[in-house]
């Protein structure tokens, strides 16, 4: 038996004849990482579950449906948990009733298995039995390939992140004969993570493998083409060309990961991201960016003018982050009327698939009853499902949530561990939030020299809450040495950003804003 340490069956793109760029067909996804196995026998596996729920993300973001399948997704829904049965229903889901110009994506994620004597490869889901007398507790690789073929979408790649060596020394076989060595079945791309007689390598630096870090960081627009768009070799480029460097650099030792592209004969180009999606994808990484320190409704109404068309086209035509984005404007009023009823249908749109930010102004449509009636108990299910993906807003809101008892049984604890997250994170409100209750010794010890560090650090990002709290420690001295000129110019500053408490701190001191 040879034993991977590390299998990631990423990406399956096949194209069939001489194929051409994608139409206008949907693009689909199965993602499946497996972290713990039921048998001893497997160990746990440290990245394998991170790879697929990002590339799920990564994903999701450019207008791909999305089926993931983990041990965390499946603490919610038993369909989701990574079994043999799970994987190969939803496979047979999603292959069903595809058109030719579709794309199909294939992921799979976690320990992989081959038996001397057998050309065929397995995938180890979350029940296998690695021996070689319990093949059918494991997914055939083989049986993939043949599922492929049989599918209508024109458009199907392999990716595969897995160690080439054998654990057993003197028990391996000419890797050259196996199914993963061997160039693959007519229009079937792979692309392999190592060469033979390699190990493919994750670092927790990294917080991935290596080779799909680099397939990462290539759909997030570092393997961009020159023509503004993602396709398969430009990918492949990229992945080829930093795998051997980073290898060299984190594991050291003469460690040495060289990529193997395996292709049959066609001919073509293959568009995994196009320029539409990666135009939206620049402008949706920045505005991420924006929310996770600060709230992002200046940025929108920037840049609405020049693309609320632009993000109204992408909505209709089912991007979810185009969703979120028209949403947005419709919401605030920027480049468009404000409507709040059809903010929260696309909301509703892009928190069903997943996006952290959607979901998070999904649950303040409930909160505060914008096109929808109020209802504090699902709004707070919301913040919960976005704060688990990130979102340091959700994680604020959550904070105030148990502050005030809203939506949840009023826990100061529970709201100081939520503003810590946020905080933590780099949320600005969320360290204004924690200041205060340093300040105020609310669900904590209360110690004003931690206040005042949160506080400042809030300041510094601009928030104008912080700088109004932070304002009102120099004026009383509490924390840092009494400055009556510094908190004054903090309170100007409050002020200036629209905080009616700091106008009137300053009326109180005779100032004029």
């Amino acid at each position: 038996m040879i034993a991977f340490h590390r299998w990631l069956l990423l990406i399956v793109l096949m194209l069939s004849g001489a194929s051409s760029a994608l139409a206008e067909g949907k693009r689909y996804a199965l993602l499946v990482g497996v972290k713990r196995y039921d048998h001893a026998n497997l160990s746990v596996l440290d990245f394998t579950e991170n790879d697929a729920t990002e590339m799920a993300k990564v994903l999701r973001e450019a207008n791909y449906t999305v089926i993931l399948l983990t041990d965390t997704e499946g603490k919610a829904n038993a369909d989701l948990v990574p079994t043999k049965a799970n994987i190969e229903k939803q496979l047979k889901t999603m292959l069903a009733k595809r058109d030719r110009d579709d794309l199909i994506l294939i992921g799979l994620a976690g320990h992989g298995l081959q038996f001397n004597d057998d050309a065929d490869a397995y995938f180890c889901p979350k029940d296998a039995k690695p021996f070689a007398e319990e093949k059918k507790s494991l997914v055939s690789l083989e049986h993939i390939y043949k599922e492929l073929q049989a599918c209508n979408a024109s458009a199907k790649v392999l990716l595969a992140d897995c160690c080439r060596t054998d654990p057993q020394q003197g028990r391996g076989r000419n890797l050259e004969n196996d199914l993963l060595d061997r160039v693959p079945p007519r229009g079937v791309y792979a692309f392999f993570s190592c060469s033979k007689d390699q190990k493919a390598f994750e670092h927790n630096s990294l917080k991935h493998g290596v080779f799909f870090y680099h397939v990462l960081e290539g759909l997030r627009g570092k393997a961009d083409a020159e023509d503004d768009q993602i396709d398969f070799l430009s990918l492949a480029v990229y992945v080829n060309k930093r795998v051997p460097k980073t290898v060299a650099t984190v594991i050291g030792g003469g460690a040495k990961q060289t990529p193997n592209l395996k292709i049959p004969d066609a001919s073509g180009q293959l568009f995994l991201i196009n320029r539409a999606d990666q135009t939206l994808l620049r402008e949706w990484r920045r505005i991420e960016e924006v929310a996770r320190i600060r709230g992002v409704h200046e940025e929108i109404k920037k840049l609405a003018p020049e693309h609320v068309s632009a993000w109204k086209k992408a909505a209709e035509n089912g991007s979810a982050i185009g969703q979120y984005l028209y949403a947005r404007c419709l919401a605030d009023g920027s480049g468009v009327d404000r409507d709040y009823n059809k903010a929260f249908e696309y909301y509703q749109k892009a928190a069903n698939k997943r996006i952290g930010l959607a979901l998070n102004e999904y649950g303040n449509c409930f909160f505060f009853g914008r096109g929808v009636n109020k209802d504090e108990f699902f709004a707070v299910e919301q913040y919960r499902k976005a704060a688990d993906l990130g979102i340091t807003w959700s994680m604020n809101n959550l904070g105030r949530c148990y502050t005030n008892g809203t939506g949840v049984d009023r826990d100061l604890i529970k709201a100081f561990e939520w503003y810590s997250k946020s905080a933590e994170a780099g949320n600005a409100n969320g360290m204004q939030s924690l200041g205060v209750i340093y300040k105020e010794g609310r669900g904590t010890n209360k110690d004003e020299g931690k206040a005042v560090e949160w506080l400042a650090k809030s300041a510094e990002r601009g928030d104008p809450i912080g700088m109004y709290h932070l304002g009102t420690h120099y004026e009383e001295g509490s924390g840092v040495t009494k400055d009556l000129g510094k908190a004054i110019e903090l309170y100007k500053k409050a002020a200036t950003g629209g905080f009616a408490p700091a106008r009137d701190a300053l009326k109180r001191l005779g100032v004029s804003p």
